[in-house]
């Protein structure tokens, strides 16, 4: 476990991966644990707060400068993953390529491209408008799994 050396202050001298024989606490030091939280970094920093006045270091955790635009990122990622796997559970190699097949009206696998088209285009459509939920702040913004779970389901599309 990481500590942090602390001065009299209570301010951060030194943050050592574990304790180390060589480093000496000095005059009115104390040591800390310093366990940050496990957090997405791309989407969060955490801060020391200082002065540290208990034995464990407290962290402020917030969001990045660019938080909704790496947040938007991730998501449409993750539900264009998400689109991908359900085309290959198919036998297709992503939804791109069983979308592919609709433009071939003598091809077997037509119905099922156009099957694949509706649905991926109403995920999509889903997707904006959840994002427009979360921007007028009447939606906290989803986990992934959440997200995926507010889609419709490609089974929907088969009936």
């Amino acid at each position: 476990m990481p500590y942090a050396y602390v001065t009299q202050n209570g301010y951060i001298r030194l943050i050592a991966p574990k304790l180390d024989p060589f480093t000496r606490v000095q005059s009115g030091e104390r040591l800390a644990k310093y366990d940050p939280p496990n957090i997405d970094t791309s989407l969060y920093t955490a801060t020391p707060v200082q002065p540290v006045v208990t034995d464990d270091v407290e962290f402020m955790v917030t969001p990045v400068p660019n938080f909704i635009e790496v947040i938007q990122k991730k998501r449409t990622q993750q539900v264009q993953q998400h689109l991908d796997r359900k085309a290959q559970e198919k036998g297709y190699d992503s939804i791109l390529s069983a979308v592919s097949y609709g433009v071939d009206t003598n091809s077997p696998f037509y119905q099922e491209a156009l099957v694949f088209a509706a649905w991926r285009s109403s995920v999509w459509s889903s997707c904006f408008n959840i994002l427009n939920d979360v921007l007028a702040n009447n939606l906290d913004i989803p986990s992934e799994s959440e997200l995926i779970s507010m889609l419709p389901t490609l089974e929907e599309f088969y009936a």
